[in-house]
């Protein structure tokens, strides 16, 4: 394992830093690669479509197209951090209901009266 204060030899394939934000192209290259290879394990032309998918092609594409515009990859994240609160609130907006309901149909027992010795 390579420390923060190693040198990378002459040729090695580092990960982006950290802090970066935007899709590089060594994530995106690994993802593509990823993807191809789920096609290929399940018999799964690159191209099929299906009603809800888009192609593996097309999201290969995407993820390299996407690398090369940091700009992009910003727009990406605003949505998908829109999309990530849009569906935390709907999940407690059910759980309260869920619970609301649950109470309205089988209300707690009355408490006992307190006797007084």
């Amino acid at each position: 394992m390579m420390q923060l204060n190693d040198s990378p030899t002459a040729g090695q394939v580092l990960p982006p830093s950290l802090t970066q934000t935007f899709v590089g192209e060594y994530g995106a290259g690994i993802t593509a690669s990823a993807l191809q290879q789920v096609a290929v394990i399940n018999r799964i032309p690159l191209r099929r479509r299906d009603w809800i998918h888009g192609s593996i092609q097309s999201r290969m594409n995407y993820l390299i197209d996407l690398s090369s515009d940091p700009s992009r990859t910003g727009r990406f994240d605003k949505t998908m951090l829109r999309l990530f609160v849009l569906v935390i609130v709907a999940l407690l907006m059910m759980g309260t209901w869920g619970t609301l309901q649950s109470l309205r149909d089988n209300p707690p027992p009355p408490a006992a009266p307190a006797h007084h010795r």
